[in-house]
């Protein structure tokens, strides 16, 4: 198995709706009402379960209306606050045909309540995946699967077939524990894929030999060479598909005359120039440590990056001795 493109997305699950709704009682409630009642952990709990519950049995073409218990507390609150009852609260914003009081501690809601936070993070989904079949490596792709708590909805399922008419759109059982249970087969078989697409640009700190592509306010004059401090040295690009266990290495010379620092960093951008651009960041340090005699422009040292797993693996060695030491760097987080 092959990955073909970068893990990518953004924060489009089934919380965003969670927050969309919390919203939408603000407005109905007012928004000390709601904070106050939800400090109450126990009832904020029972909020989110009874939510959690229609959302998930909330169907793409449901007609009827919603009903969703709140705690009375919420209601006694609101009133208290905004001086007027409940149901005058409703009529005075316009809501009396979309929300209905059902006795003390119910609402019962018009299903475009529940579609319109349904398509909050829906929206920007929809547009991300419609850019990414855009793209060269993603064109022969037709099938989807939704995987996840959020892809277990029905809603999702029938607007994904919706917006993309032409893919296949499938929901695998227990879709809500996919990936828990990639996550036991991958560590079981961990050669299962193949290759990975690379997300960030790897790389460290590295001062270069000035030349016309980097800045001059940023050059020093080092015996009677010009070099340019704090360049990006990359080894991997972003989006490069490596193979599992696929290694890049590079050879510097030692900056110190007893230990060298080596700075790991990445950036989103394909090809950065320096380190401490937008979109950079530091991962780590490795110390190297080399004592001994002789001149530091006589210590060469070996860095290799391992690449291809859910770990990316930096290792130096120092070519005199072949001493080695590795840094480890978590790629899921």
């Amino acid at each position: 198995m092959r990955e073909i493109h970068k893990a990518s997305g953004g924060p489009w699950g089934g919380i965003y709706v969670d927050q969309s709704f919390f919203e939408w009682l603000k407005g109905i409630f007012g928004e000390q009402a709601v904070q106050e009642t939800c400090s109450d952990y126990e009832e904020y709990l029972d909020m989110q379960r009874e939510f959690e519950t229609k959302k998930r049995a909330f169907r793409f073409d449901s007609k009827s209306l919603i009903t969703f218990k709140i705690p009375s507390k919420l209601r006694d609150l609101s009133e208290k606050y905004a001086g007027k009852s409940l149901s005058s609260l409703i009529n005075g914003k316009g809501l009396g045909e979309k929300v209905v009081l059902a006795g003390k501690d119910k609402l019962r809601m018009n299903p475009s309540v529940l579609k319109s936070c349904m398509d909050v993070p829906l929206k920007s989904l929809f547009e991300h995946v419609r850019q990414l079949f855009l793209e060269p490596t993603m064109r022969s792709v037709n099938t989807v699967i939704l995987v996840g708590g959020f892809g277990e909805s029905n809603y999702v399922y029938e607007r994904m077939k919706k917006e993309f008419p032409d893919k296949q759109i499938k929901t695998p059982n227990e879709a809500g524990l996919v990936v828990l249970k990639g996550a036991v087969l991958f560590g079981h078989l961990p050669r299962l894929v193949t290759s990975r697409v690379v997300k960030s640009t790897f790389g460290i700190a590295l001062d270069q030999m000035y030349h016309d592509k980097l800045s001059i306010q940023r050059t020093t004059v080092v015996g009677k060479e010009k070099v340019t401090m704090g360049c990006f040295k990359i080894f991997v690009e972003a989006e490069t598909e490596m193979d599992v266990d696929a290694e890049v290495s590079h050879e510097f010379t030692a900056n110190g005359p007893e230990w060298s620092l080596l700075e790991v960093f990445l950036s989103t951008k394909q090809n950065p120039l320096y380190v401490d651009e937008a979109g950079c960041s530091k991962l780590g340090n490795l110390v190297v440590h080399h004592p001994g005699r002789g001149k530091k422009e006589n210590k060469k040292i070996v860095v290799t990056f391992l690449f291809g797993k859910t770990e990316l693996m930096v290792k130096y060695r120092i070519k005199e001795t072949g001493k080695e030491e590795y840094l480890k760097i978590d790629c899921l987080t």
